[in-house]
Formats: C-alpha cells, structure tokens, sequence
C-alpha cells in the first residue's frame, strides 16, 4: 500500500470517529432517537449515504438479534471506511458511555436526583430529534397512501402486540406484501429509485460501496453462531473472565430489540446467581438510560462490579460482538438478495414500516416521558422551530434546552 493512500485511508477512518466520538457524547434517548441521531449527522450533514440506503440499514438490524442502533453504527462505519471505520465507529460511539459506567462500578462518582432536570432536558431534545427524522422519513418512503397505511398498521401492530418479535415478524410480513403486490409497490420503487439518483448529489451508493465475499460472510455467520458453543466451554477454564465473556455473549445474540429486552437476561445470568447485588443492578440500570450511546455499556458496568477492567472490557466485548459479527456477515446475502425486482418490490414496503416503527417508538417510550408538564411541551416546540427552520445541530440545542429546563424546576421549587 502507497503511502497517499495509506493515508488517505487513515483520514477518513479518523473522520469516522470523530464523528460517531461526537454522536457517543450527544446521543440521549434510546435507540430511536439514536437513529435520529445518525440521519442527521451522516444523511443530512455529512451526506455520506441517501434515505433509501439508511431505512434499509435500519430494516436489515430490526431483523437480526442485538442492540440495533450500535449495529447501524458499525454498519455505517463499515460501509465508509471498511474494516477500520466499523471499529472506529463502534469505538467512538461506545467509549464515552462505557467509561462512566466503569468509573461507577469503581465508585469514582456518584449523581443523584438533582441531575434529573439535565436529564429530562436531554430527552426532550431526543423528542424532537425524533420527530424531525419522522417527519423527513415519512415524506420520502410514504407519498402514496398504501405506503402510509402500511406505516400506520405497523406502529398499531406494535402497539397491540408489544413482544421481542413483533418488529421481525411486521417487516418479513411487509415483504411479503410488497412481493404479492408487485406491480403496485414495484412503481413506487422505481420512482423512488429515480427520486434518489437525482437528489442523491455525492452522496456514497449504498450496499455497493463495500462489496464481501459470500465465503466471508459464511465465516463471520459461522463464528458468531460458534462463539455460543466454544465460550461455555472456555468457561470452565476460568471462571471469572471466560464465564463473563459467555454470559455477556449469549445476551447478546439472543436478545431482539434492544437494550430494555436483554435486561431480564442480565438480571437471570448475574443478579439471581449472586454475583451482582440487586442493588448494584438497579443503580448500573438507572444511569445507564440516563448516558448517550448504547445501553448495552451497562455491560460494562456488571463486568466492572465483578472482576474490574478486565471485566469490563470483556462483558463490553462481549456483548456486542454476536450483533457486529451478523451484520457484517449478512451483507453479501443482503445484496444478492434485494437485486430482484420482486424483493425491491418488498422493500418499499419495509421502508414504509420503518416509518411505522419511528412513529411508534415516538408516540410509546418517547413522548410519554417527555412531555411531563407544559414546560416541557415549550421546549419541544421550540426544539422543532429551531430544528426545521434554521437547522440547528442537536449539539447547540443541547446546553438551551438544559439550561431552560433547569431554570424552569428552580423557578417552581422555589
């Protein structure tokens, strides 16, 4: 490799994490509002990929076990800079989280309810953030309305069915439409498609961008599939460090939907075999909903309680390694898979649905939580004007809305 294009390569895995180093920092609110998150910095700002390319990257982690906003993440890095931008990426948007879980598994600190206003601040600015990529989404996958019929049975059906498999089994049974009505979603994708070549600028295409072998991905699906049989065995070895990196690793590839779903599994592996406290689980849970960047770092925390740094960098490891892994893996599959006609057919319907999926995160977890008095619905609306009119990052609404929000709870308390 020549020297430019070494560093050529090391520029451009540097701007990946500096950017996601950016998102781990700022990314309040929960998958959802982390999705928001990332279309604004890399769709909007940086432009790196087109709406089309992102919702199909949102639909492909829906569909596989593991904590969905990391492994767009690392999918995103992945596709930017190939192997060192998805490491980058995770890096940069796991590290700011994981180093506080650690430093309060050493007890180094210690934050109790009077940070609860910049809390609370910071989830209304994921309120918005979320609203705003709604919004945008839904103009882009929903212009006909099947499409936003589509979208609004798939938030219903999360609505009345709220299990770990209700988003696999809605997006494989909007597939399945899409593909039977083909002639229907088929026009939709070929004005979508040209909608997109038009606007797309320099934008980088999607799955093309990075192309892996079909060997390659059978070798990373195998491991990760293997690593379930092989840790257990380790673990016999060393029970402190092996049988850490066993647990963590088995939550991580069992689990679907996220962070709140894999929680019940952590509290069985640890707290009901003694070696968390309850205690020490509930204090490492509250704060870790309370961090930007993945929940899943409250790995980080329980292997910090019980075998310090090498702990928790192993549980950290751990417990993300099955989703990275799948998603890498799956690629070359993926891209063999959605060059038919019919399949594209069903992914205008997937789109649509992920829609449905933002529109439910927003009206459920979201909105509920952030809209607890007036002032609160101020702010939103405030977040919203300065969002849509003049653009502001999330990184400048951030320290306005903490600040205002705090004045608020002062003023009211006295």
């Amino acid at each position: 490799m020549s020297l430019p294009v070494f560093l050529a390569r090391w520029a451009v895995t540097v701007s990946i994490f500096t950017q996601f180093l950016k998102l781990g920092l700022t990314s309040f609110g929960g998958p959802a509002a982390h999705i928001g998150f990332f279309h604004q910095a890399f769709v909007v700002r940086q432009r790196w990929f087109d709406d089309g390319s992102f919702a199909r990257w949102i639909a492909l982690c829906h569909l596989l076990p593991g904590p969905s906003s990391s492994q767009l993440g690392f999918l995103i890095g992945y596709q930017r800079g190939g192997w060192p931008g998805a490491v980058a990426a995770f890096v940069g948007f796991t590290l700011p989280s994981a180093m506080i879980m650690l430093g309060l598994a050493y007890g180094w600190f210690w934050l109790d309810d009077t940070w609860q206003p910049v809390w609370h601040a910071l989830v209304l600015v994921a309120a918005a953030i979320v609203i705003q990529v709604t919004w945008q989404m839904s103009r882009q996958f929903c212009q006909a309305w099947s499409l936003r019929l589509l979208a609004l049975l798939t938030a219903l059906g999360l609505m009345l069915w709220p299990s770990v498999w209700a988003p696999v089994v809605l997006l494989l049974g909007l597939g399945i439409i899409g593909t039977l009505f083909k002639h229907r979603f088929g026009f939709l994708a070929a004005v979508a498609t040209s909608h997109n070549s038009v606007d797309s600028g320099e934008r980088t295409p999607a799955f093309e961008s990075r192309r892996l072998s079909i060997k390659t991905g059978w070798s990373l699906i195998v491991l990760a599939i293997g690593l379930l049989g092989i840790l257990p065995l380790l673990a016999w070895t060393d029970e402190r460090i092996w049988s850490i990196g066993d647990g963590f690793y088995r939550a991580g590839a069992l689990v679907f939907g996220g962070g709140h779903v894999v929680l019940p599994m952590l509290e069985l592996e640890w707290v009901q075999t003694g070696r968390v406290t309850e205690s020490q689980f509930l204090a490492g849970y509250s704060l870790a909903q309370a961090l930007p960047g993945p929940l899943f770092t409250f790995a980080t925390y329980l292997g910090g309680v019980m075998a310090g740094w090498l702990g928790a960098v192993v549980a950290t490891l751990a417990i993300f390694l099955p989703g990275l892994l799948l998603i890498i893996g799956i690629l070359p599959f993926y891209q063999a898979f959605t060059s038919s006609e019919r399949v594209q057919a069903g992914l205008v319907a997937v789109q649509a649905g992920v829609v449905g999926f933002l529109l439910f995160a927003l009206v459920v977890p979201i909105l509920p939580h952030a809209l607890v008095d007036w002032a609160s619905g101020v702010l939103v609306a405030l977040n919203l004007v300065l969002l849509f009119k003049w653009q502001w990052p999330a990184v400048w609404l951030m320290p306005l809305n903490i600040a205002l929000y705090w004045s608020w709870v002062s003023f009211v308390s006295g």
